[in-house]
């Protein structure tokens, strides 16, 4: 009869400390998600305000800026558009629109496939400026990564497998950025020039 009592207490408290655990884990992974969503407010913060300095460059300087300039833009505005469809629909259904579960969903060729055509496009426009080929490739090659270990993981695997949306939103908020960047710097390359 002590022996089953025992028992029961045993089990009691192993149930207590089972859930409490369970709840701290929940509380962490909120806190994480939380995280990742103001960190990618603040990036579109930057962005907004990066975007608003470059508006300013082009049209106080609309003159000395050429064709390719604005084909390179056009280029770049599309494939900002494209990623910012990516982060709202991402952020209305609240769902990693790479993945299910494990499960790669073809969205995730999509923008293998796009990201290519956009790098190829935007290097045959600035072949001559090997510095800006290598920034353009280092910010959004999707070319697989190599580890440590020598180790090559695709890059979609690498940066979105399983992850929440929120850190999906942030790497699709964060790519927008440095998209800008590049534009930041496309633009001061072609008022140097001229």
């Amino acid at each position: 009869m002590k022996r089953s009592f025992y028992l029961k207490v045993v089990m009691l408290l192993l149930s207590f400390v089972y859930i409490s655990c369970n709840k701290e884990i929940d509380n962490n992974k909120l806190q994480l998600d939380n995280m990742f969503l103001i960190y990618g407010d603040e990036i579109q913060n930057k962005t907004i305000f990066l975007n608003n300095i470059i508006e300013q460059k082009e049209v106080e300087n609309d003159v000395i800026l050429d064709d390719n300039y604005k084909v390179l833009c056009e280029l770049i505005h599309n494939y900002y558009d494209y990623l910012d469809s990516l982060d709202i629909k991402s952020l209305e259904s609240k769902a990693n629109l790479f993945y299910r579960g494990s499960e790669l969903l073809h969205e995730s060729k999509i923008f293998s496939d796009k990201t290519n055509v956009f790098l190829q496009n935007v290097e045959n426009k600035i072949k001559n400026k090997q510095y800006l080929v290598q920034y353009l490739h280092s910010l959004f090659d999707v070319a697989d990564i190599k580890n440590e270990e020598d180790f090559y993981i695709d890059y979609i695997v690498y940066y979105y497998h399983s992850f929440p949306y929120q850190i999906f939103n942030y790497n699709m908020k964060s790519r927008k950025y440095d998209l800008v960047l590049f534009q930041n710097e496309v633009l001061d390359n072609f008022l140097i020039k001229n």
